[in-house]
């Protein structure tokens, strides 16, 4: 994670991405900022928590520093996760999914969904004995 570059970092978010993803830096921002500021509206608050977002761009790399800094063993299949401990959302946007519009605009996504699954729970539904899973899951993919 040492080679990751800071590109925008304020109170509600900090993002990082490897040097490679940074001919979509602007785009990356302005869909986070927008992201906040619909979550902001939906949970009536002024001010978010901060979360990170970290963008890797090689899926061994995303592997790895879950398993040795989180100690987090990814399954198969994963390009991403959050971490409450770290309030941090991680993917992995590979060369193919970075050519591909579409897909790289669901990895972003999957970043906007990881934060309002935190923030429902900070705002919302706090206990998470009270948590409804299949609301919970839905209305994150929703927004």
């Amino acid at each position: 994670m040492d080679s990751m570059i800071t590109i925008f970092d304020d109170q509600e978010a900090c993002v990082k991405i490897n040097e490679s993803l940074m001919d979509q830096k602007e785009f990356i921002i302005s869909k986070l900022k927008e992201r906040l500021d619909l979550y902001k509206k939906i949970f009536n608050q002024e001010q978010l928590d901060k979360l990170t977002y970290i963008m890797f761009d090689d899926l061994d790399t995303y592997r790895n520093t879950m398993l040795s800094k989180y100690n987090h063993q990814c399954p198969e299949y994963s390009r991403g996760m959050f971490n409450m401990n770290a309030k941090a959302s991680f993917v992995c946007i590979t060369p193919e999914i970075k050519s591909d519009k579409y897909r790289f605009y669901k990895m972003l996504l999957s970043n906007a969904h990881e934060a309002f699954h935190y923030y429902y729970r900070k705002y919302i539904y706090i206990q998470m004995e009270n948590r409804v899973l299949w609301f919970d899951e839905g209305i994150a993919q929703y927004f």
